[in-house]
């Protein structure tokens, strides 16, 4: 006979994590991506000065990555200048 914790090691054994309705459908919405997508297209074009190649790069990438690109954007400064050293 098997330990009962060892027998439950499959999917069921972890249980779900519940976020509250509103965040849920936030980030079951197919909004997400474009809204990402225009807000780190701001924060690259600010942040390098008007470039539009830095702004399309940002953009691009808060599209494929959603959550995390205007994560890093905000840890950065949102839309703040880069400094130069």
């Amino acid at each position: 006979m098997s330990h009962p914790i060892v027998m439950n090691l499959g999917a069921d054994a972890v249980p779900a994590a519940s976020s509250p309705p509103a965040v849920q459908s936030l980030l079951d919405s197919p909004a997400l991506p474009k809204i990402s997508m225009v807000v780190s297209a701001y924060h690259g074009l600010r942040r390098n000065r008007g470039s539009l190649a830095w702004g399309l790069a940002w953009g691009v990438a808060g599209r494929l990555f959603p959550l995390l690109v205007p994560a890093l954007a905000v840890a950065q400064g949102f839309a703040k200048e880069k400094t130069c050293p």
